[in-house]
């Protein structure tokens, strides 16, 4: 089945973590591979988050705090589920999650004005607009708590009403929209096929929503209405993003990366940047196989190579685990990104924007699982909506809601390339004072060190 990466978005307390945690426990696949430590004995959890809250210091506060990763099988795909924190405090860690997606769950509260305030003064706006800059163009609403309304279908429409004209007016096509109705915490219209094995306590609530959705799919359902991109990408110069550090292991060094581009194979020495050392793939094997099935012997047929839009576990000789990172890239000697600290870029400045950006305006760069400080060294030219039409060279300032050319100064050089090359290396967000500020795509490295 091929592969699908979906990042999970939404305010702060809208259910995120439940819906995914009871989405894990009625899988098949998930049931399979977990451990009775993991959900309490062999009985369902007290609390569904924490199947992915497993920090005790999440657990503790009842707030995730970084991405959790998770696999499930469907009918069409092996999904990777990310679920990225709501709270204002770790939207960095959303924009790593985010990155890395094919689609979006988007989990909204259907509980009264939960969604409008989301919307004036939460995440789910921020999240929704960082989604949409970063280029995951297809998003699941999941309209949750549904229990605390009654399961009313008044409500679910109001709901998708005014979410509807939200995300078309940021650019999405009102196709890449669809909606489900849900309770992260009952599980109703989660997993199980509501015609099928009702479980009495929820009959109520069954019958209360088949009244009026009566042919709709349920959330593992509809996870296979997204469409998985064509991976074109395997035949572009190999790209992969080093997303997790996991240790020693024997002679080697354990990471978790995410292949951008390209194509790898075991024994293939590659370049650590922006570092310059050079390592081994001593093991590889692809998360999808390994974590859907619970079991490393079924990922032995995927254990020799691994394509763009993988989740990978490499084990890395010749080099110390200081001297890799989250944010490494890893590539071939002879097709090395260029790195450098300068660039060209078209910006969309978001309307979280307080304060005009000016020459010298510093901000930090976020691209994948990188945060860089850096400052906007020069305001090339304003463009009109469609992103071609020029309003202004030379602009003294940038206002919310513009399209601007820019050239950026970072910190410190990283592997970055034109978005035309390679997406993963060439879209960032620009946040400032808390805030994303702006999204934008790389069109040209300047100054390129070698």
């Amino acid at each position: 089945k091929p592969p699908l990466t979906v990042v999970i978005l939404g305010h702060v307390d809208a259910g995120k973590s439940t819906v995914t945690g009871h989405l894990l426990y009625r899988n098949q696949q998930e049931q399979q591979s977990s451990s009775p430590s993991l959900y309490g004995r062999s009985r369902p959890p007290t609390n569904w988050a924490w199947l992915l809250d497993e920090d005790d210091q999440e657990r503790a506060h009842g707030v995730t705090m970084d991405i959790a990763t998770k696999t499930i099988e469907t009918a069409r795909y092996n999904v990777v589920l990310q679920d990225a924190p709501g709270h204002a405090d770790y939207v960095p860690a959303m924009i790593t999650g985010t990155a890395s997606a094919d689609a979006a769950l988007l989990v909204v509260d259907a509980t009264d004005g939960a969604a409008h305030t989301a919307l004036q003064s939460g995440q789910l706006k921020e999240h929704a607009y960082v989604a949409r800059g970063l280029g995951v163009n297809q998003i699941l609403v999941v309209i949750n708590k549904m229990d605390l309304v009654d399961w009313s279908q008044e409500v679910y429409e109001s709901m998708r009403s005014t979410l509807e004209t939200f995300l078309t007016s940021i650019g999405y096509a009102e196709s890449k929209l669809r909606y489900v109705p849900v309770s992260g915490l009952t599980g109703v219209n989660v997993y199980t096929d509501k015609r099928k094995r009702v479980d009495p306590t929820t009959a109520a609530e069954y019958a209360a929503l088949s009244s009026w959705y009566e042919n709709g799919p349920t959330l593992w359902q509809a996870l296979d209405g997204f469409v998985a991109p064509v991976r074109k990408n395997v035949e572009k110069p190999l790209r992969v993003i080093v997303t997790d550090v996991l240790g020693e292991q024997g002679k080697g060094v354990a990471v978790r990366a995410k292949m951008a581009t390209g194509w790898l194979g075991l024994n293939e020495t590659l370049i650590v940047l922006p570092i310059g050392d050079a390592v081994t793939v001593h093991k590889l094997a692809s998360v999808q196989s390994l974590e859907a099935s619970g079991s490393q012997s079924s990922a032995t047929d995927r254990s020799k190579y691994a394509i763009s839009g993988e989740l990978v576990d490499l084990t890395l000789t010749g080099i110390d685990v200081s001297r890799i990172s989250t944010g490494s890239v890893l590539c071939r000697e002879e097709w090395r990104p260029p790195l450098g600290r300068y660039c060209r870029a078209k910006i969309w400045i978001l309307d979280a924007l307080s304060i005009p950006l000016i020459r010298g305006a510093q901000a930090i760069f976020h691209m994948h699982h990188l945060d860089v400080p850096c400052y906007c060294s020069k305001l090339i030219r304003t463009l009109q909506k469609d992103g071609v039409t020029v309003v202004k060279e030379r602009p003294r300032a940038l206002t919310a809601n513009t399209q601007a050319i820019v050239e950026l100064t970072l910190s410190n050089a990283i592997a970055m390339e034109a978005f035309t090359d390679c997406r993963a290396l060439g879209r960032f967000v620009l946040r400032r004072s808390g805030d994303s500020v702006a999204v934008g795509r790389i069109e040209e490295v300047l100054m390129v060190n070698r």
